[in-house]
């Protein structure tokens, strides 16, 4: 009886490692077999990691891309990225989220699906699904909407996923926003704080941020509240900035 259990042990084994040498070696885009196996058994995380192989094939999500798109390599990165953002992996709603919105090679853009797919990043605490959120709702006209997600973007410290063009939009277009009044009310405070924020966060800004008009506006009780504001964001830039190599 032992050995007949022991021989079943055997084969078991024998068939798993089957499976992975065939995963691997089977697949043209240089996917680990593990990693592949994971994917095809519904794990979120492999089938992210599993899309992003796909994509570096296929070439056709790049909208600046200068190679030949692969499209079988595209629609299987594609396949792979909903599974995983529809199993709640917060960057793959993000990833689907920013596609639909800027569009690329074979992907329309689609507001209604990347305001779906960003929705459920933003969620799930995702910065960058909020950041596109608040870029379909400008668009679109939804000012309030764009506000508020911009708004929560900056709630948030800054992470080593986060594209640092996130940050800069969303402090640009509020402090712009609460200047003019768009889905806010008009704040001088507020204003000036974000356009120096964006400037503490890449100096090369301060060349074409105007602050000087809206703090010559200010009482010094503005100014005050404004350098508060500042202040508290000041670690958090000077971190970011060296961790991303920034003057």
């Amino acid at each position: 009886m032992t050995k007949i259990l022991y021989r079943i042990a055997l084969v078991i084994i024998f068939i798993f490692f089957a499976q992975y040498t065939y995963a691997y070696d089977s697949n043209p885009y240089g996917i680990p077999g593990k990693l592949l196996l994971e994917a095809n058994n519904g794990d979120p995380d492999a089938l992210y990691k599993t899309a992003k192989y796909y994509f570096d094939a296929s070439s056709c999500e790049d909208a600046c891309a200068t190679l030949t798109c692969n499209e079988e390599a595209h629609v299987l990165g594609m396949q792979a990225l909903k599974r995983a953002a529809e199993k709640g992996h917060k960057e793959a709603n993000a990833h689907l989220g920013w596609l639909y919105y800027v569009g690329a090679d074979l992907i329309n853009i689609d507001h209604k699906k990347a305001i779906y797919y960003s929705e459920r990043g933003a969620k799930s605490g995702d910065i960058n699904s909020m950041c596109t959120l608040a870029g379909v709702y400008q668009k679109d006209g939804n000012f309030k909407k764009a506000f508020y997600w911009y708004k929560q973007a900056t709630m948030g410290e800054p992470h080593n996923n986060m594209d640092i063009d996130c940050l800069r939009s969303s402090f640009f277009s509020l402090g712009d926003m609460y200047e003019k009044g768009i889905g806010t009310s008009i704040d001088k405070v507020n204003a000036y704080a974000y356009k120096k924020i964006i400037i503490m966060l890449d100096k090369t800004w301060e060349r074409i941020i105007d602050t000087k008009t809206i703090y010559s506006d200010m009482t010094e009780a503005e100014k005050r509240d404004a350098e508060r504001i500042i202040y508290k964001w000041r670690k958090i830039t000077d971190k970011w900035r060296n961790e991303n190599k920034l003057n």
